[in-house]
């Protein structure tokens, strides 16, 4: 019923669409046929095409060529290069790859001689678009970082959101290649950047290309959940582009396939497959293609398996082979351009002479037409607004007292959980009663935090137990098994009588692992915690220490010192009775011991936004390793604040120092 349901929608949507398109269509046409003013008709043309684009990209292509070659007899050489660039977008659908690599080509060679350096950074958007992410020639990234640099310089808002959406594509790109976080962590780098712009520009209907692309990077990522997420919250922005509303579909389908509601992904696939078949955009069509033959294959039905599986490979054939025969470097050698630069200049002075005796006609024919459709608008509206007003204002009244409440609900129950969370956690005055030179920096990214630090301490304060942890996760979720956590590591050391760091790890990970019910590999609850625990003894100026992925730091005499952890997580994967290595040290006075979670290297910021890294941390350490206790965690509090700046807070952060 749900499949069904999803398939009357879409179609609803797109008749809704198409026959909204096709009027407006037979409205610009008729314009077109009576406009006397010839740089008007040619706008007017492209607009047709770029209407119709996505029902039929060759009628599109054929009156770009009307407005190409009208373009050029009156010398319109701005309208030039966006006909090239519209022309370079339709031929990529249709795996043209040579003509749109062309006319990428030209419209970025054109807008350079003219000078235009708007239309000069778009065109290197979109050549650094086509040659860095889809012929994956990665140095050819340089064309995205140009137009980046111009559009920022000179505040072009609009074309900053879309190389902000390339560059993304193109460390997505790198990532589902190579699997290398890296390129994850760049990737949703400048989709933050790109949404946090939409934000400050209040543009929120631009937000969709965004959601669609950061769908796209959680699907190489296979965590399919988070990409359906981002392509149901794509969906409910891009109501009016039908070709991007299946595309999404078809992707939610994948995600679905992947998670094994094979059902639901072939009703998805059957409907982008159609659609695409039928607007001939052949590159969606391959993909869909391999997608529908590997469900076959896995259905058992050879058959139908064989019939996309060769529909595909015949696809793959004719494409891979072009799209990659062209390049920039092959073009810079092999192209010239049959006008002088001389010519150019002069054909640039006829055009911006034409514009300027076009420009008061043309404005007095948008002026007209304007507040034509304002008083169609209003008289409509007026008539809509009289009949919808009252049930409307009924309807939203009470969704917003039902949204209001569910909100106040949450918070309360966010805070009463800081609260439960707060209690568990051991008062920092506990630890300045051992050591008085110590502190904790304890940073939670949300309200609740998924880092927690635990000490204990002997009867005759000569020896101490101190952990500093970080569990699955921040917010809600984490904050819960940092409770599980803390209370193992009580029950271990309280119940069982364990001191040995080493020995209460190996407890802790069977502990978690019985727990959580994770004594399977089959086992989908896979959470855990990397943590560092060490046993300081006063007395005998010694430590004992054990990590599970979280390392020791010790500063001597202006140098770290770092005892690397057992390269495993405590719970997860691995597997039960595991023995974490324990190491004792000698200490020295005037040793600055520091135990932290991952959260403060991690965090982004800094004037490129990126990590700050373990290496700048430690060197951070040694700078603040003469300092008094209270001094060092406002030194680093204010150090990590000053990084982040205007970037949002990624990850729980905790620090603990003890100076001997």
């Amino acid at each position: 019923m749900r499949i069904f349901t999803l398939i009357l929608f879409i179609c609803v949507t797109l008749f809704k669409l198409n026959s909204q398109n096709n009027k407006t269509a037979l409205d610009l046409q008729k314009t077109i046929e009576v406009d006397k003013d010839d740089s008007v008709k040619v706008e007017n043309i492209i607009q047709l095409a770029m209407l119709v684009a996505d029902t039929n990209a060759y009628d599109a292509i054929k009156h770009l060529n009307k407005a190409l070659e009208l373009s050029k007899q009156l010398k319109l050489f701005k309208h030039q290069v966006r006909v090239y660039n519209r022309m370079g977008d339709l031929h990529f659908g249709l795996t043209n790859f040579n003509k749109s690599f062309l006319n990428y080509y030209k419209a970025y060679k054109l807008s350079d001689s003219i000078k235009d350096l708007k239309l000069y950074a778009f065109s290197c958007y979109n050549l650094g678009w086509v040659a860095a992410i889809e012929q994956e020639s990665f140095e050819d990234v340089k064309y995205i970082y140009t137009s980046i640099k111009i559009s920022e310089q000179n505040k072009y808002n609009f074309l900053r959101l879309q190389n902000y959406n390339a560059i993304a594509n193109f460390y997505s790109t790198r990532f589902h290649r190579s699997d290398d976080k890296m390129y994850f962590d760049s990737s949703i780098k400048y989709f933050i950047r790109g949404i946090d712009l939409i934000k400050e520009l209040k543009l929120q209907n631009r937000a969709g290309a965004f959601y669609l692309n950061m769908g796209q990077l959680f699907e190489y990522a296979k965590d399919y959940n988070s990409a359906i997420f981002y392509y149901n919250k794509t969906l409910e922005l891009i109501a009016s582009d039908s070709s991007r509303i299946v595309h999404c579909v078809y992707h939610i389908g994948i995600c679905e396939y992947g998670l094994g509601k094979k059902k639901e992904a072939l009703a998805k696939y059957l409907i982008a497959y159609n659609y695409f078949t039928r607007t001939k955009v052949i590159a969606e069509i391959k993909d869909i293609s391999g997608s529908l033959a590997s469900y076959y294959e896995d259905a058992g039905n050879y058959k139908e398996a064989l019939k996309f599986k060769e529909e595909y490979h015949a696809i793959v054939l004719n494409t891979s082979k072009e799209l990659h025969t062209t390049s920039v470097n092959n073009l810079e050698l092999g192209f010239k351009f049959e006008k002088s630069e001389a010519d150019l200049m002069q054909l640039k002075q006829a055009n911006e002479i034409n514009e300027l005796k076009s420009k008061r006609k043309t404005l007095f024919i948008y002026a007209l037409t304007a507040i034509g459709l304002l008083f169609v608008g209003l008289a409509y509206l007026l008539f809509r607004q009289n009949k919808l007003k009252h049930n409307s204002n009924l309807k939203l009244a009470e969704q917003n007292k039902i949204i209001s409440e569910k909100k106040l609900e949450i918070e309360q129950s966010i805070e009463y959980a800081k609260g439960i969370q707060t209690v568990f956690l051991p008062e920092i005055d506990f630890l300045n009663d051992f050591v008085k030179e110590s502190f904790v920096l304890y940073k939670p990214k949300d309200v609740v935090s998924g880092d927690f630090y635990w000490i204990n301490i002997a009867k005759n304060k000569s020896e101490a137990l101190i952990a500093c942890a970080d569990c699955t996760g921040h917010g809600v979720p984490g904050a819960l098994m940092s409770m599980v956590g803390i209370n193992a590591l009580n029950q271990l050391h309280v119940e069982k009588k364990l001191s040995s760091p080493g020995e209460m790890l190996s407890e802790l990970n069977n502990q978690i692992k019985n727990s959580l019910k994770q004594n399977s590999q089959k086992s989908k609850q896979q959470d855990g915690m990397d943590i560092a625990l060490i046993k300081l003894n006063l007395i005998e100026s010694k430590l004992w220490y054990s990590g599970a992925n979280r390392s020791l730091f010790i500063v001597r005499e202006k140098e770290v010192i770092e005892q690397k952890a057992t390269k495993y997580a405590i719970g997860g994967y691995t597997s039960l009775n595991h023995k974490f290595e324990e190491h004792e040290i000698s200490l020295q006075p005037g040793d600055f011991i520091c135990l932290a979670t991952d959260g403060y290297a991690d965090q982004f910021g800094g004037v490129d936004g990126k990590k700050f890294m373990t290496k700048n941390f430690k060197k951070l350490l040694v700078n603040i390793s003469d300092l008094k206790a209270y001094e060092q965690q406002k030194y680093l509090n204010e150090t990590f604040e000053a990084w982040r700046g205007p970037h949002a807070q990624v990850d729980d952060v905790c620090v603990i120092g003890i100076k001997i």
